[in-house]
């Protein structure tokens, strides 16, 4: 991917300002359409504790959720699909669930961070489906 494909131009020219372009570029290497489901960030996102999910309700308002729940409760199936076991990882008035339940294709983001090993990762989709407790974007 090459920095215009990572960057909308309003973050390029931001970026050029501050002249962190040279950074950005480097930086946007790292940003994938793909989980590396075999690598850190499948491994973090499996063994996280806690996630913070975004999602928007029908006035486009953003909404922050944090989901808990025991290594696993958060699964990476393949490279594009992420699982949330949500049976007790929020509470049932939580706004995630009102916001994905009334809007198909949902945008949600997740962010998992290790806090020891000083790393997060940030993911960004849509909800594919909420089955039962189980959420799939």
């Amino acid at each position: 991917m090459t920095p215009r494909q990572v960057f909308h131009d309003g973050e390029l020219q931001f970026q050029a300002r501050a002249g962190t372009s040279g950074a950005a570029r480097e930086l946007g290497s790292f940003i994938s359409d793909r989980i590396g489901v075999e690598t850190g960030a499948g491994h973090l996102l499996q063994s996280q504790h806690m996630v913070a999910i975004t999602s928007v309700d029908d006035k486009d308002h953003v909404w922050l959720s944090i989901a808990f729940g025991p290594p696993g409760f958060v699964s990476v199936p393949s490279s594009t699909e992420l699982k949330i076991n949500l049976a007790e990882a929020v509470q049932q008035n939580d706004m995630l669930l009102l916001n994905v339940a009334h809007s198909p294709n949902a945008p949600v983001a997740v962010l998992a961070t290790d806090f020891e090993r000083r790393t997060r990762y940030r993911t960004n989709g849509y909800v594919s489906s909420l089955e039962g407790d189980t959420l799939t974007a």
